[in-house]
């Protein structure tokens, strides 16, 4: 299912990543999977209301992260996400119910994931780093360059994420998507439990909407 090359493991040798599967999808109930938005939101609120930025930067797993992007001079964008829900009054958005069960996961447990619809892609996967050479069309339909030394994953036929860049488009989920791919980018620090308990949180929120989904692979690597 996965390559990792030498590059990437010399590179990062205490990197993971966390891949699940989630087959027999249905994306056309919504209202209990936007009944749980409001729980996590108010989760969200009471756990992260009083925090400082730097405290929210010394968090687990943020500062993991914010090291990996410091090396980018960028910032973790997920925590502004957290930020904005939990202390400037931003509702959770109103998407795909497929895409809002992991991006919901991804606020909790504030471990970067990238969805995909997997019938769009062929596998083997391989787990990499850039030379800053790398291309692909991005979700936002315009051409990324990937970073140097930036983690980045492709299958047989081209690129489909990036830490920096974020996932492409043409593996993007879908209203109709079926099966899904979730993986998880976990720079060093990150616990392999953590990884586990992030993806049974994305199949569980799926399962809110879809009852009937079934959880085929759960790995990590």
């Amino acid at each position: 299912m996965l390559i990792i090359t030498d590059r990437f493991k010399s590179l990062y040798p205490n990197a993971k990543m966390g891949i699940a599967i989630v087959e027999n999808i249905d994306n056309s109930e919504k209202l209990r999977i936007e009944e749980a938005k409001g729980q996590l939101t108010e989760e969200l609120i009471q756990k992260y209301k009083d925090d400082t930025k730097q405290e929210m930067k010394s968090r687990y797993p943020i500062k993991e992260y914010m090291d990996y992007y410091r090396s980018f001079k960028k910032t973790y964008h997920v925590l502004h996400q957290v930020e904005s829900v939990a202390q400037k009054g931003k509702e959770i958005p109103h998407v795909i119910s497929l895409v809002g069960a992991m991006f919901m996961a991804e606020l909790k447990n504030q471990l970067l994931t990238a969805g995909h619809d997997l019938d769009k892609l062929q596998t083997p996967l391989t787990l990499d780093i850039g030379v800053g050479t790398e291309e692909y069309t991005g979700i936002n339909k315009e051409i990324q360059g990937v970073v140097q030394n930036d983690m980045y994953l492709r299958d047989e036929t081209g690129i489909i994420s990036s830490i920096l860049r974020g996932p492409d488009y043409s593996s993007r989920i879908t209203q109709k998507t079926k099966r899904a791919l979730f993986t998880i980018y976990a720079p060093s620090g990150i616990e392999n439990q953590y990884i586990r308990e992030h993806l049974e949180d994305i199949y569980g929120y799926i399962r809110l909407f879809s009852p009937g989904a079934k959880l085929t692979l759960l790995d990590i690597f």
